[in-house]
């Protein structure tokens, strides 16, 4: 009987398919769970890669709508693909379409009864960077709920990100996108939107051949809004605008590399944060990030009018954000921005209308 038995189970046709049980099951779960690396590298999608794309995305969409750990796993395998090295313009648009048509992201996305579920779903359609996703973006910064706002900036930083290397994403659809994220920076009237727009639009300045205007986007909406928030009575939060210097303050330095308007551009910005520190500057003394964000806007503004003059313009407004120095801060500000001042005059000749809250 021993025997018998043996003979049976190590017989080749039976151990055939026996084993094929095994194997079949197994590469049909990692297709649910994984994409193979080649892939994603591919500059030329099958008809059979597509349905492993579609084979994913089915296995996992409906834990997009399922509970928050749902949600998280479904997200995290979904993006996964996305976040690999080497991943063709060619597989990100095919796979940005399955997860539109078999994921159902723009439902997702605009849902309006789960904050949860619209977010995450955000952040796919940011991963995966394609016109047709940054779309859905778009469509979120005039969502009613500022959290959903926000992460539909989060979202556009991300695409930006993926940007950087094979970008899906073609010249006028990244001028919308930023012309969308300048509006949010400007009118939206919740910090967190308007704090993840700015970042977003620091992002954009690393898309190939789009530095000198994300550069001018970005200081026009900030500046415009500093202004904005330097006009009212109530405190405001300057750490935005600090985020947003430092990469400026590198941009600067390989200022040869810019237009004479972009740089004006950054030396405007500059002075509309110094005026923006003067107004957030109450009584008292200020606090650590006022003298942060003086002190950055100061050294931005001096590195910015050297660009432009190609003279030292060694400046020390930053040094005057301390305590007891409220109003020699303010009479230098003023000799600086004010009519007549050294930035309306040649020259750099910044316009005035620009220089007061």
């Amino acid at each position: 009987m021993l025997t018998l038995i043996n003979k049976r189970v190590l017989c080749p046709s039976r151990l055939v398919p026996f084993a094929a049980a095994f194997v079949l099951p197994l590469a049909a779960a990692l297709a649910q769970t994984s994409l193979p690396d080649e892939m994603i590298r591919k500059n030329e999608i099958s008809p059979s890669d597509r349905q492993q794309m579609k084979a994913l995305i089915d296995a996992n969409k409906a834990g997009l709508s399922g509970t928050p750990s749902e949600i998280k796993k479904s997200r995290e395998v979904l993006v996964a693909p996305l976040e690999k090295d080497g991943v063709s313009v060619q597989f990100r648009v095919a796979y940005a379409s399955a997860l539109l048509e078999s994921g159902g992201l723009a439902g997702l996305a605009a849902h309006k009864d789960n904050d949860l579920i619209a977010t995450n779903a955000l952040r796919i359609a940011g991963q995966s960077a394609t016109g047709n996703t940054m779309r859905l973006v778009l469509d979120a910064l005039k969502d009613p709920r500022p959290q959903v706002r926000y992460a539909a900036t989060v979202a556009a930083r991300a695409a930006f990100t993926a940007a950087r290397t094979n970008s899906a994403l073609a010249p006028d659809e990244l001028s919308r996108a930023m012309r969308a994220l300048s509006d949010t920076v400007v009118q939206d009237a919740a910090p967190q939107p308007v704090d993840g727009a700015i970042q977003a639009l620091v992002a954009a300045r690393d898309v190939p051949n789009n530095r000198s205007t994300a550069i001018e986007r970005l200081t026009d909406a900030a500046g415009r809004k500093a202004l904005a928030l330097a006009k009212g009575s109530d405190p405001f939060d300057l750490a935005p605008f600090l985020r947003a210097s430092g990469p400026l303050q590198q941009d600067i330095i390989e200022g040869d590399k810019l237009p004479v308007e972009t740089r004006r551009t950054i030396a405007v910005f500059a002075a509309q944060i110094l005026i923006a520190v003067d107004a957030q500057w109450r009584d008292g003394d200020p606090d650590a990030i006022t003298v942060q964000t003086a002190k950055a806007a100061n050294s931005l503004l001096s590195l910015a009018m050297q660009q432009i003059s190609r003279q030292s313009s060694p400046l020390a407004l930053g040094d005057l954000v301390a305590p007891g120095k409220k109003q020699q801060f303010q009479e230098a500000l003023a000799k600086l921005v004010g009519p007549g001042g050294t930035l309306q005059s040649a020259p750099y000749s910044l316009p005035a209308d620009k220089l007061k809250p």
